[in-house]
């Protein structure tokens, strides 16, 4: 509804005019309360953004009495084990150093509990994050997390310290993750690390080893090349062992270098290499024999990273088919950097 409003005007005799001044009133007073609810939702904005940063606080504080607690808890324990060895008798003061280290670690748990959640209970871990996994016949090797989980991939990446890397589902990280002085996060290692402090026994003197023991006599060598294999089979066994390469300039432990004969040779003979993560007859290099003078492992090793994407990544970390194919590559610059036995000929005789 309007009000008319009657105007004069010098040409026309009158003009009706409506003005809608009840429409106008509701419109102010809706703008006033949507207003007044901004002010609300901001009011509240505020107040939640102050708790999550006191959250944050407490958090950070509670990881940091967790951590406190752990090496205080650690060095109890030395403490204890250094105690026991040296006067077994004295079971008393052992009673007493366990009752501390329990104690200590039992209020850091409370305090932890009551600061708020932490990576050990919400699983949510951080890019630079310590892991640790064990690979059946290989060993265990270090990593750090390298990229979190998203909305559509819900995975963790982990790269390893000789550079490889992989995906692990965020249900299972928690299993490898390792926090303060290298405790694994796991239920297994908190049973054994309760049944270590329970029970601590004085263990035996270790017995000092003898100055005349050298480097070779201390790591023989266990494997023998095939008699049917190429002859420089041998030769690699040894550089793998004793001679230092690659870029962290170290040399291959005695499990190693027995993966990499056994698939090197694999490779050499023409049988090929299997997995029993593949399908039954997928064999990678079946009937090729491959060599150091007529291979080119460079390209050897990428069709083996193409292969192993199309049938099945290996789990062992590499040392199926990528570190052998490296390893090759590796002792053929090595050989071709040693003078020949031609020239060593000449040498001598110009001698």
């Amino acid at each position: 509804h309007g009000f008319v409003v009657q105007t004069h005007s010098n040409s026309v005799g009158g003009t009706s005019i409506i003005l809608p001044f009840a429409k106008t009133t509701m419109a102010d007073s809706s703008i006033e309360q949507a207003e007044e609810r901004y002010g609300v939702a901001c009011s509240a904005y505020h107040r939640a953004e102050t708790k999550k940063e006191k959250a944050e606080i407490a958090l950070a504080r509670a990881t940091r009495e967790l951590a406190a607690a752990s090496r205080a808890k650690e060095d109890a324990l030395e403490g204890l084990r250094k105690l026991s060895r040296r006067d077994p008798c004295t079971t008393e003061a052992a009673a007493t150093a366990r009752s501390d280290a329990v104690a200590v670690a039992a209020a850091a748990a409370a305090s932890a509990d009551d600061s708020g959640p932490s990576a050990r209970t919400t699983g949510r871990y951080e890019i630079g994050q310590i892991v640790e996994k064990h690979f059946p016949g290989y060993g265990t090797f270090r990593g750090e997390i390298t990229g979190l989980p998203t909305a559509d991939f819900d995975n963790y990446e982990v790269k390893y310290v000789d550079g490889d890397a992989e995906h692990l589902p965020s249900t299972e990280i928690h299993k490898y993750v390792v926090f303060a002085e290298g405790a694994v996060n796991t239920a297994a290692e908190k049973k054994k690390r309760s049944a270590r402090a329970a029970k601590v026994t004085p263990s035996p003197p270790k017995k000092k080893r003898s100055k005349r023991t050298t480097k070779s006599s201390a790591r023989p060598r266990k494997l023998s090349y095939d008699e049917d294999g190429p002859e420089w089979l041998s030769d690699m066994l040894d550089f793998l062992e004793n001679v230092p390469h690659g870029p962290s300039g170290k040399t291959c432990s005695s499990t190693n270098a027995k993966s990499v004969f056994r698939q090197v040779r694999k490779l050499c003979s023409g049988d090929g290499i299997t997995y029993k993560g593949w399908e039954d007859g997928v064999i990678f290099a079946k009937d090729r024999k491959i060599t150091l003078e007529d291979t080119d492992l460079d390209a050897l090793h990428k069709e083996a990273r193409a292969f192993e994407a199309e049938h099945g990544r290996d789990k062992g970390h590499g040392w199926l088919l990528l570190h052998p194919i490296k390893k090759m590559k590796l002792y053929k610059e090595h050989r071709d950097s040693r003078p020949s036995a031609d020239l060593m000929s000449s040498w001598s005789g110009s001698a």
